[in-house]
């Protein structure tokens, strides 16, 4: 668990006025030697395969939504309750991955340009306001008294129309802003 922490908090090395960080790990022993790239003032470091990972996640995401859709429309609460569990798992680990890896990054990369900046600054707040809306949901479906009647296939009809929207949205408009620091001038 701390080696993968330290990869996320991995200590800047170097002058910190640059627009590219490089951590050389001096281990001639070890052989996943990388360089590391961060934004300037940063200490998260670039990572090429981040945007297809969280694509990967919001597609998986999806996936296990339409099929806890189903299944509380087919009326199987024990299944709607395992999958609403398993929702929740899979989405706060997706919204830390990306408030970490990915916003936290973009940020530090634009802190230059005000309106990217800002953009991902938005973007994060709007995210925070959609988990917490959609994690609170789950808690009361979670609940021993929770009903998956029309009213809870109303409310997930429109979380799901809300998180559809959103995955749209940073596929297309956001994930753009995620760029090695060298493009960045």
């Amino acid at each position: 668990m701390l080696r993968i922490m330290s990869r996320f908090f991995k200590k800047q090395s170097g002058d910190s006025k640059g627009s590219t960080i490089i951590d050389s790990e001096n281990n001639a022993n070890n052989k996943d030697h990388v360089s590391k790239a961060y934004a300037k003032g940063g200490k998260i470091a670039y990572h090429p395969e981040l945007i297809s990972e969280l694509k990967q996640e919001h597609g998986d995401l999806l996936d296990l939504f339409i099929a806890l859709v189903k299944s509380s429309r087919s009326g199987e609460k024990d299944e709607t309750r395992n999958l609403l569990a398993t929702f929740k798992r899979r989405l706060v680990s997706h919204i830390l991955k990306e408030n970490v890896q990915f916003y936290v990054y973009v940020k530090y990369l634009f802190v230059d340009d005000e309106v990217n900046c800002e953009l991902a600054k938005t973007m994060q707040l709007e995210m925070s306001d959609i988990g917490k809306s959609v994690l609170d949901f789950i808690a009361r479906s979670l609940e021993d008294k929770a009903l998956y009647d029309s009213n809870f296939q109303k409310e997930l009809d429109q979380i799901g129309n809300v998180l559809t929207e959103r995955i749209k949205i940073e596929e297309e408009r956001l994930y753009g802003l995620y760029l090695h620091p060298d493009a960045v001038s």
